[in-house]
Formats: structure tokens, C-alpha cells, sequence
């Protein structure tokens, strides 16, 4: 290291000392879920500064303020940390004294932030390995008009429609992911993250999905790595001089950085790989749905005066994740969380002001037919539907074809 340390170019030593300790506290602060209670931590530190600070600085009046993915106070926050960073660089700086043992915290931030990189690769990878990214369209997206989804909707459900499609992309972020872990393929591994980075990032910009700024940060991450791996950052003198532009740990024991290799793999592996393994279900859409769960046309709409009305409601909706959604004439839909009482044969409803409603149900095997009955004020409101098969839509079916012209 001390052949690397006097060629190295102190201003950018100071620099580079900056942009690393600005990815860190990224790494630590933006609650993404990478490591437990993140989210309580973040809001317990910075969230009663930062609706102070879009309120007075900003001059914004927010409903309600979350610390969350692309939220006003996230990226509030993502701004607040420039200075932090400043100040952090300057501490660290003047404790650390010279540049070889600053060259030395580098080396340990470079491998921190290479941990969280590979880190977020096996995480999304292993969400569309397990299809619990891109999940297969549920009944009321399915029969939404193509023109009324939102992009971001379109995109996640078009993708989810092939298992096959996440599967490929699920692998080549658990393969980059992997390859960050060995010093000889680290290179190959960092453009691999860098080629997948830039796609993700163009995916959630163009099609309007709200995780821009932790896939920015992630294109950012990748590059600054890369930029280090090649000594482009360091103003390395000597391009052979590879101490510094590949950390390898030289600071510590080896044994320690076989250990924090088998402990991160570990972790990895017990978050998630062990689970889906041991449901016994490496595709999440083949997971058992409620029997009534799929999708139902209202073929009769009645009130208590047996007047039958006009049909407001054309489909209902139950979701495997435990909500009812009615959809009206006009293709709008309202949602309701769903508790289903099987012993007292009932449907609970609950609103989004935690308004509960009473549906008795009826279901009939012999014509598939699901009856709601609702009483309130000595009014009965009862809808009769009979249930689509929506698993036979084209959208669903696994079909190939090698030619244009072959049926």
C-alpha cells in the first residue's frame, strides 16, 4: 500500500474519500430493507428534521409524509446527506491523518458498498427467481382495458405474464451478485451490475415505476466501483499498481474476509433462498389461492323491493392477497380488504377509513355461481355472479412460436 500511497494524488484521495462516504451513508439511510429495523432507524434520525425542512425550506404541505421509495421526504433526505457527507469526509479526515490510512478506509468503504451492491443484486434477483416481483397478473388487471392501466402497471404485469423472461433476469442479477464476491471475477461482476443497472434504471424512468432514485443510486454505485477497479479515480500514476484500485482486504486478515464472504452468502441464502425452498414452491404464482379467489360477472343486481336495477357493478374481483374489488360500468375500480369468515359464511370488508361492510355469501359448485347479500336499515342489497375462467385468458397461456405463419 505504501508504493500505491505516493502516487497517489491527495486532492483526489479527498474527493474520492467524500463520494464513498456519501454512498455509505446511502447504503445506511435510504430504507430499503437492508438490514432490520432500517426504516424505524431512518424515521427515529432524520424524519422530523426533513418534514421540517419541507416545510420551511420548501414551502411543501404534505398529506402524509413517509420516508419511502421516490417519496418528496426520500429524496429531501438523499439532498440532506450531501453536507452530511462533507462533514463526515472532514471528521474522518482529520482522524485519520494520513493518506495511506485513508487510502485504507477507502479500501473498507469500496468493500462495504461492494457488499450492498451485491447485496441488492441477489434481492431482486431472488424476487423474480421466486416470482415475487413480477407476479402473474391478478383477475382485476386482467380485465382492465388496456388503455386505463397505468405504464408502470403494464409494464410490471406484461413481464409477469413469463415466468421464463424473469427467470433470465433473475439469474443475471444473482450471477453479477455472485461475482462481486471473488477478487479475479470482481471486474466482470461490476460491469455486469453496471449493463443490468442502466436497464433497470431507463425501465423505471420510462415507464414512470417509483424507484428511480435507489436504481440511480445503484447506476451511480456501479460506476464509481468500476472507475475505482480501473484507478481512474485515485489518479494512479502506475495502471499496474492494482493495491489500490482493487481492495483486497490488505488491511485486515484473510481469514476475516473469508468470514465475512460465508456470513454474507449465508444471509443470503437463510433470506431468501431457504423459504421459497422450504414452502415448496419455486414459483410463488403456482402458491395454493383461496378457492373462491378469480374473477365473477354480475349477472343479477337486486334490492329488496325485488325491483332489479341497472347493473353499476359488471365484475367483482377477489385477489389472492386478500382483497375484494368491484368493477363498475365505467371500468373503475373500488377495493376493499377482505376477510372471509367461512363459519359464519360472511364477507368482511374493510375501506381504506377502516369502514367495515357485511356480505352473507353463497357459492355454488354446480353453476359457479357466488351470491353477496348485504342488510343494512332493513334494505337488502344482493349481487348474483357467475365466476370467469379467467386462467384461460391468452394473456396467461405459454405459447411459442419459432415461425410467424405456424398456428
Amino acid at each position: 500500500m505504501s508504493e500505491t500511497g505516493s502516487n497517489i494524488n491527495p486532492r483526489r484521495t479527498h474527493f474520492v474519500f467524500a463520494v464513498y462516504v456519501y454512498l455509505i451513508l446511502f447504503c445506511l439511510f435510504i430504507p430499503v430493507g437492508f438490514f432490520p429495523f432500517q426504516q424505524e432507524i431512518t424515521d427515529f434520525v432524520f424524519k422530523n428534521l426533513l418534514v421540517f425542512l419541507s416545510e420551511t425550506v420548501f414551502r411543501l404541505q404534505l398529506a402524509d409524509p413517509q420516508i419511502s421509495s421516490d417519496s418528496t421526504l426520500l429524496y429531501i433526505l438523499a439532498t440532506l446527506l450531501l453536507p452530511v457527507s462533507v462533514v463526515v469526509t472532514l471528521l474522518l479526515s482529520f482522524l485519520s491523518g494520513k493518506n495511506i490510512a485513508k487510502e485504507k478506509i477507502i479500501d473498507l468503504l469500496f468493500m462495504l458498498l461492494l457488499l450492498h451492491l451485491s447485496w441488492s443484486m441477489f434481492n431482486y434477483g431472488a424476487n423474480k427467481i421466486f416470482k415475487l416481483q413480477f407476479y402473474s397478473p391478478e383477475p382485476n388487471i386482467l380485465y382492465t382495458p388496456f388503455g386505463k392501466l397505468d405504464k408502470d402497471i403494464l409494464y410490471w404485469s406484461t413481464i409477469g405474464t413469463s415466468y421464463s423472461y424473469s427467470l433470465f433476469l433473475g439469474l443475471a442479477e444473482v450471477i453479477a451478485g455472485s461475482l462481486l464476491l471473488f477478487k479475479r471475477l470482481r471486474r466482470v461482476g461490476l460491469l455486469l451490475c453496471f449493463f443490468l443497472s442502466v436497464n433497470i434504471f431507463a425501465i423505471n424512468l420510462c415507464f414512470d415505476i417509483s424507484v428511480k432514485l435507489y436504481s440511480g443510486f445503484l447506476l451511480l454505485a456501479s460506476v464509481v466501483m468500476i472507475l475505482h477497479e480501473k484507478g481512474f479515480l485515485t489518479g494512479s500514476q502506475r495502471c499496474k499498481l492494482v493495491n489500490h484500485s482493487a481492495p483486497d482486504w490488505s488491511f485486515t486478515k484473510p481469514y476475516v474476509k473469508h468470514f465475512i464472504h460465508l456470513a454474507f452468502v449465508s444471509l443470503i441464502f437463510i433470506i431468501y433462498f431457504l423459504p421459497a425452498i422450504r414452502s415448496g414452491y419455486l414459483n410463488q404464482d403456482e402458491t395454493p389461492r383461496h378457492p373462491l379467489s378469480g374473477a365473477y360477472t354480475v349477472t343479477n343486481m337486486i334490492t329488496s323491493d325485488s325491483t332489479r336495477m341497472a347493473q353499476h357493478i359488471k365484475n367483482i374481483f377477489i385477489h389472492r392477497q386478500n382483497f375484494l374489488i368491484f368493477q363498475s360500468d365505467n371500468d373503475a375500480m373500488q377495493d376493499y380488504k377482505l376477510l372471509i369468515d367461512e363459519s359464519e359464511k360472511k364477507f368482511i370488508l374493510t375501506d381504506y377509513d377502516l369502514r367495515q361492510t357485511e356480505f352473507n355469501y353463497q357459492y355454488s359448485a354446480a353453476d359457479s355461481t357466488l351470491t353477496l347479500a348485504h342488510l343494512k336499515a332493513g334494505h337488502e342489497f344482493t349481487l348474483v355472479a357467475r365466476a370467469l375462467n379467467w386462467q384461460k385468458l391468452p394473456a396467461l397461456q405459454n405459447s411459442f412460436h419459432f415461425t410467424m405463419d405456424q398456428p
